[in-house]
């Protein structure tokens, strides 16, 4: 695994608090969604997964508050996402309080302004 990859993982498990080990065992293997749950491995993932941490994560990346049966749901397309599809639904900082994105030409236009005070 890259760094790149790890990074990744290690964002996915903070982020739903779930086992970081069982999770990054399912990337190390061929899954395919045939295959995904053989002998309960991914309802035992699911069940690793920190419910009050993970309905906080959705609810400030959504902005809306959440019921559990709805996060359950959210927590079984992002895993299945991640695993099957290698997709990363999330913000690179899941400490914010919605995802964050960024605009260059807003941030380029900012950065100009604040120069044009500065040698004002």
């Amino acid at each position: 695994m890259t760094r790149s990859d790890n990074d990744r993982l290690r964002r996915m498990a903070d982020a739903l608090g779930l086992n970081e080990s069982l999770l990054r065992a399912f990337k190390e293997q061929n899954i395919t969604e045939a295959n995904i749950n053989e002998f309960g491995r991914f309802d035992e993932l699911k069940k690793t997964v920190d419910k009050a941490k993970a309905k906080a994560y959705f609810e400030a990346a959504s902005g809306q508050k959440m019921p559990i049966p709805k996060v359950n749901r959210r927590i079984d397309d992002l895993l299945r996402k991640f695993i099957l599809k290698d997709e990363l639904d999330m913000p690179d900082d899941t400490h914010r309080e919605k995802p964050y994105s960024f605009n260059l030409a807003q941030e380029t236009s900012m950065a100009a302004e604040e120069q044009a005070t500065f040698n004002e």
